[in-house]
C-alpha cells in the first residue's frame, strides 16, 4: 500500500508540475525521462540536470574539458537555448540569453579585469564600463567592440523636458537630467524615451535618493507611456551593488522571464512579477543546493524539488520558503519514501 501511495503521489505530481524531478535511473541516458541526472560524454563533456525523453531539456549545467562551464536552459536539441550564465576559462563571466550555446540578445560580460560589457549580443548597442566608472557608449559586431554609431539621426539641441523638447522625435540623443540624476542615451519620440538605448541612474539625484534600489545602469528597450518612457521589453540591468538581471521588463520593473544573478554568485532563472520571483523558476545556491518549482512573492511556495549536494532531495509541497505538506523524501541509502513536512521539519506519523 505504501508503494502504491508513493506511485500515485508521484504520478499526480508529474501531471501537475514539471518541477517534480526524481533521480534518473540506469546508465542509458537515452531512456531517461522527466528526471534529474548526470552523464559524462567520451569527449569529456559532463552534463548534470533535467532530462526529457532521453535529451537534455530544462535547467542544467554543462562543463567542458577546457574549463568552460555553463548553467542554462537547455532544449531538446541538447544546446543552451534561453537564459543562463557561462564561466569562461579566461575568468570572464557572461550572464544573459543564449542561442545554440552562443551569446544572443541582451546580456552582460564581466571581464577578468572587472570591466563590463553590457548590451545586445552579438550585434547591437552596448555600454562599456570600466571598474567603478561611468559607461562609454559602444556598438558590438560579432561580439567585438566597435565604434559607437547612431542608428537614427542625432537629436538636435539640448534636452529640457518632455513638453519643451517635443522636437526630439525619431532621433537618438543623450539627455542628462541633472537634478534627477538620470542620464539617458536612447531613441526619442516627441520628447520621451522609446526604442533602444540606455539609462544610468546615479545615487546623488532626487530619483536615486527616493528609489535607492533603482540605482544602476540599464541597457535595453524602452516604451513610451502617457507621461514618460519606461524600461519596457528586453534589457539588462546592473545595480550599484553588483546584482544583475537580464530579461523582460514592464513599467520599469522586471516582469516576465529572466535571470537574476546576485553579486555573490547565486542565480535564479524563471518568472518575475513586479520585481519578485513569482511563477515557476530555478534557484541555485552557492553551496550547490538547488530548487526548481513554484514561487510566490520571492518565496518557494507550491510544488517543487529541492536538491542537496549530498544527494538528498525533497519532492513535494512548499509554503513560505519551507518544505511544508506532503512529499517524497529521497536519500541514496533509503531511496524514495513518503514524508510529511511541517515548516521544514519531517513530521513522524
Amino acid at each position: 500500500m505504501k508503494k502504491l501511495s508513493l506511485y500515485i503521489f508521484l504520478v499526480l505530481m508529474w501531471c501537475n508540475t514539471a518541477q517534480a524531478l526524481m533521480p534518473c535511473e540506469g546508465d542509458d541516458y537515452k531512456k531517461w525521462n522527466n528526471c534529474d541526472g548526470s552523464f559524462t560524454y567520451e569527449d569529456g563533456r559532463k552534463y548534470s540536470g533535467e532530462w526529457q525523453n532521453g535529451k537534455k531539456e530544462g535547467i542544467g549545467q554543462q562543463s567542458f574539458s577546457d574549463g568552460f562551464k555553463i548553467i542554462a536552459e537547455f532544449n531538446n536539441n541538447g544546446s543552451p537555448n534561453g537564459y543562463g550564465i557561462g564561466y569562461l576559462p579566461s575568468g570572464e563571466i557572461h550572464v544573459g540569453m543564449f542561442l545554440n550555446g552562443q551569446k544572443f540578445s541582451y546580456g552582460i560580460t564581466i571581464l577578468k579585469s572587472g570591466n563590463i560589457v553590457m548590451g545586445e549580443f552579438p550585434n547591437g548597442y552596448a555600454n562599456y564600463i570600466k571598474l567603478n566608472g561611468e559607461p562609454t557608449y559602444i556598438n558590438l559586431k560579432n561580439n567585438k567592440i566597435v565604434e559607437y554609431t547612431n542608428p537614427l539621426p542625432d537629436c538636435i539641441g539640448k534636452y529640457i523636458s518632455p513638453t519643451e523638447s517635443t522636437h526630439w522625435n525619431n532621433c537618438k540623443g543623450k539627455a542628462n537630467l541633472i537634478e534627477a540624476g538620470m542620464i539617458y542615451n536612447t531613441e526619442w519620440s516627441k520628447g520621451k524615451p522609446t526604442g533602444k538605448g540606455s539609462l544610468l541612474i546615479l545615487k546623488d539625484g532626487w530619483f536615486g535618493k527616493k528609489f535607492p534600489g533603482r540605482v544602476g545602469n540599464y541597457v535595453g528597450e524602452f516604451k513610451t507611456t502617457k507621461d514618460w518612457g519606461e524600461m519596457w521589453g528586453l534589457g539588462v540591468n546592473l545595480w550599484k551593488n553588483g546584482n544583475v538581471y537580464v530579461g523582460e521588463w514592464k513599467n520599469g520593473i522586471s516582469n516576465g522571464k529572466g535571470i537574476l544573478r546576485w553579486h555573490q554568485g547565486e542565480i535564479y532563472i524563471g518568472d518575475f512579477v513586479n520585481g519578485k520571483r513569482h511563477g515557476t523558476g530555478s534557484y541555485i545556491y552557492l553551496d550547490g543546493t538547488g530548487y526548481t518549482g513554484e514561487w510566490k512573492n520571492s518565496k518557494m511556495d507550491g510544488f517543487g524539488t529541492e536538491t542537496f549536494p549530498d544527494g538528498k532531495r525533497y519532492v513535494g509541497e512548499f509554503k513560505d520558503d519551507k518544505q511544508h505538506g506532503e512529499g517524497i523524501c529521497y536519500t541514496k541509502k533509503y531511496g524514495a519514501r513518503n514524508c510529511k513536512m511541517d515548516k521544514g521539519i519531517w513530521v513522524t506519523e
